[in-house]
């Protein structure tokens, strides 16, 4: 065998049993990996079925560097998922081209360098990375199925992922050179269905941020009705808050982050206890009655700790006017 011969032979040997880093490959078998709806029963023989719109449900934004450009994830719905990623032009708000990423593409961050962005996809078991100048999918990672919120370290060296399925944040490993994105074999998801992968947090995880000085990760969960705190260098939740309802958002300014929940109103049981809508019967009502105790409020939290240090509630709640 030829010595020149050798070391290469060792290379493939030590990919094969390894793994290499993903450098601009697509996977061909992608397809094979995502979900599909099944068929719905309720259809045109049905008296009171009609024809519906094809509705493309934006869910997710992000911007180009230079602010001229936007990214838009098209969901579709459960029934007819989308597949496109939207190109569009942030001054008169036209529509420039669409990639077509894979099935209920639900969020998207633009790598800090500018060429490239990461897709999710609700129901497939990769994620797309888009080169934006080329307008086309570059690369699939190999990601779990509900793969939700996506944010960058301000190195671009790192992407955090959520995931609300499994219950947990992913970090990807990330080197970009000119036009090579390469990802390494770091929390890439290969395993059975229900592995645990990643960092565990408080269940169905969605919107995901990370501060100024890439130190913390926010991760808010709806379902949970909270907000973590996850520490980038130990890789470890430090806080959870709830503020009793779902949280819509959250945002890190400085020393403190902003929770943005529907509010917890006045917490009486619904139908039992005390009368909390002078309503002359038991329990307070109101949440079942044109959810008139949903609010937008907002709590301040002091990091690291989540300290509660103030709470701005709606007028609604304050004056019991509901």
């Amino acid at each position: 065998m030829s010595r020149r011969l050798l070391p290469l032979l060792l290379l493939a040997l030590l990919c094969f049993t390894a793994g290499c880093a993903q450098s601009g490959e697509l996977d061909a078998t992608a397809t094979n990996s995502e979900l599909r709806p099944s068929a719905n029963a309720f259809g045109p023989s049905d008296p009171l079925w009609a024809p519906q719109p094809t509705r493309e449900r934006p869910s997710a934004i992000a911007a180009s560097n230079d602010g001229g450009e936007l990214y838009v994830t098209l969901q579709g719905t459960e029934e007819r998922p989308g597949r496109t990623l939207a190109i569009v032009d942030a001054h008169s708000l036209q529509t420039r081209s669409r990639v077509e990423v894979g099935p209920g593409p639900c969020a998207v961050a633009v790598h800090p360098a500018g060429r490239f962005a990461i897709v999710l996809l609700r129901f497939a078991r990769y994620a797309a990375v888009v080169d934006l100048q080329t307008r086309a999918v570059v690369l699939h990672i190999a990601a779990p199925y509900y793969s939700e919120g996506v944010v960058w370290s301000h190195d671009g060296r790192h992407a955090f992922v959520t995931n609300r399925w499994l219950g947990s944040v992913l970090q990807w490993d990330v080197q970009v050179s000119g036009t090579r994105f390469e990802v390494s074999e770091h929390e890439l998801w290969r395993g059975p269905d229900d592995e645990p992968i990643g960092v565990q947090v408080p269940r169905n995880p969605r919107r995901i941020y990370i501060t100024d000085d890439d130190r913390y990760l926010l991760v808010t969960s709806e379902g949970a009705l909270s907000v973590s705190l996850l520490d980038t260098r130990n890789r470890q939740v430090l806080q959870t808050y709830s503020p009793g309802a779902p949280v819509t958002d959250a945002l890190a300014i400085g020393k403190y982050v902003y929770v943005l929940h529907t509010g917890s109103g006045t917490g009486h049981p619904p139908d039992s206890g005390f009368d909390g809508d002078h309503s002359v019967s038991q329990g307070d009502g109101t949440a079942n009655v044109g959810l008139q105790d949903v609010q937008n409020e907002i709590d301040v939290l002091e990091l690291p700790t989540f300290a509660r240090a103030q709470r701005y509630t709606s007028d609604s709640i304050c004056c019991h006017d509901f």
